[in-house]
């Protein structure tokens, strides 16, 4: 026979497992709508042609000297054809550099030259 302490405990039972549903239901929801929005934005700002040309030309003066003419690597530097590295993660290399591998480039280039650095590498594959 079943007692009121197991029909509480089903209860219980049920009531998590639908709790739990409906935050997994609910995060996924969340992460499809901030996807589709990253998607956007990323679709929205691609970069000029000119901003592209000048990123060329500052890479050519500070960095194809480690990385390479075609920023396929060099003796110093390596390989910088990766597509998934994204854009704000190159600003973040270029701005502040690897420790003991890459200096920072803060003091020699303000954020939109490195931006525009940033859109060049992104157009390599």
């Amino acid at each position: 026979m079943v007692d009121a302490r197991e029909i509480k405990a089903a209860i219980a039972a049920l009531i998590v497992t639908a709790v739990i549903l409906g935050v997994t239901f609910a995060g996924a929801a969340l992460f499809h709508q901030y996807s589709k929005r990253q998607k956007e934005v990323a679709s929205s700002t691609k970069s000029p042609p000119d901003a592209v040309a000048q990123g060329r030309a500052i890479f050519f003066k500070s960095c194809a000297h480690c990385h390479g003419d075609d920023a396929d690597g060099g003796e110093d530097g390596p390989s910088l054809r990766k597509p998934a590295i994204g854009a704000s993660h190159i600003r973040t290399l270029v701005t502040y550099g690897i420790k003991d591998e890459m200096p920072s480039f803060s003091k020699k280039y303000n954020d939109a030259d490195i931006t525009k650095i940033a859109a060049y590498l992104k157009t390599l594959k």
